[in-house]
Order: structure tokens, then sequence, then C-alpha cells
């Protein structure tokens, strides 16, 4: 990537492009277009001409009929960007993402509403560099997601596999383990707690009753429940 085509990253700028030998001019951020439609681009080509000025719409609708499609213009206009169609993808998840990225970007004192905002001065092709970086970062919040983590810095993922390690065979650190199998534990726990409190329940209606029929019927119940805690 050229420094030109970073200095000339603007918000409302233009960019000009060449494809089969025409030559466009267009918005060089599409998110000129709105979050809305931003991953749309992708599915529907034609959303493209929302961003080419009117000159280049006629001239791109006349290429699209005798060509068959946009594909090659939108190739060509997002390489005119410091895009591609993997970074436009990256740049519509970022978007799903965006309560995640919002928190990884103040952290670093960038308001993603820069980004959202078409007028804003943060670009689609910075935005996306950053994404890229914080998806490989096991400590932000959208490269946990994708490593299906809790978020945690190296240091505290080094500890947490020395400690495993070092453990019986079974356990695993919780910085270890995703986010459903966390929530999964956390309702077993309630459930058996709910369980050890019926049976502390009948253990004291047994207490106050006395009755030997209260006992055998508490007992076999207390008996099913401790199977239940404890499977074999």
């Amino acid at each position: 990537m050229s420094a030109r085509l970073i200095l000339e990253d603007e918000p409302g700028a233009w960019v000009e492009f060449t494809c089969g030998g025409v030559r466009y001019r267009a918005r060089r951020d599409p998110m000129f277009l709105g979050f809305e439609d931003l991953g749309q681009l992708l599915e529907n080509p034609r959303i493209l001409w929302r961003l080419y000025d009117e000159s280049s719409r006629v001239k791109s609708m006349t290429a699209a009929m005798l060509s068959g499609g946009l594909s090659g213009q939108l190739k060509a206009y997002l390489e005119a960007c410091g895009l591609s169609i993997f970074k436009l993808a990256l740049a519509a998840h970022a978007v799903e993402d965006i309560d995640l990225l919002e928190v990884d970007l103040l952290r670093i004192g960038i308001d993603v509403r820069d980004w959202l905002d078409p007028d804003g001065p943060l670009s689609t092709r910075r935005v996306v560099a950053l994404y890229q970086d914080l998806l490989e970062r096991p400590e932000s919040r959208v490269g946990a997601k994708r490593m299906d983590i809790k978020p945690a810095d190296k240091a505290a993922l080094a500890v947490s596999l020395f400690q495993t390690s070092q453990m019986d065979k079974g356990f695993e650190h919780p910085f270890l383990k995703s986010p459903k199998d966390l929530e999964k534990e956390a309702e077993q726990a309630r459930i058996a707690a709910e369980k050890r409190e019926r049976m502390g329940q009948d253990r004291r209606r047994v207490l106050s009753d006395g009755s030997s029929r209260s006992f055998k019927s508490s007992q076999a119940e207390s008996l099913r429940m401790l199977q239940e805690l404890n499977p074999t």
C-alpha cells in the first residue's frame, strides 16, 4: 500500500480508478453507503452505483450491460480504496461485532462512531486494519470471541496453560474455557445447589417428624439426588 493512498484517506474524499479501459470516480470509503448497506455490497454489487458520481454511474451501467456484471468494477474500486473483497467481508463482520469492537477501540482512544458515521473521520480501511489486529489478540473482545475464550492477555493465558499442565487430567483453567462452557458450568452448579438444599430440607423434616415412613422416603429421595449429583 502506497503512502499516497494513506494521505488521501480523508472523509468525503473521492477516488478514481480504471476498469476495462473506462475511468470511474467514486466515494473513497464504502461506508458512505451507511453501515446497514456496507455488507450488502458483497451480495448486491449494484449498490456500488450509489458511490459513483453521475457520469461514472452512466458509464458503469452501460459497461455492466455489455460485460454482464459488476464484479470487475467492484474489485477495481476496492483495490483503489486500499481494500479487497476479503477486507470488505471483514468490515461487514466488524459491524456485526460492533458492541465488542466499540469497547476494544475505546481502550485505545478511538470512537467507533467516527466510522459508523459516513461523514466521520475514521475510514473503513483503517478500521479493517485495526479489526484484523484485534482478532489476533486474546485480550481484546473480538479476539476472545474468535478464540472462544474469555478476554485475557498473553501472560494470563501462559499462566493458565501452565496451571492446567500441573493439575490432574481433565482440569481446565477458566481462562481456557469458552463463555458457553462457563455458563453451562454455572447452570449445573445452580441445579446442584438447589438439590443439596432440598436434601437439607428433607433431613430437617425427618428430624422434626420422627416417623420411620418419613425417614425411609426421605432417605430414598436423598439417595436418588446424590446419584444425580455424582453420576457414575
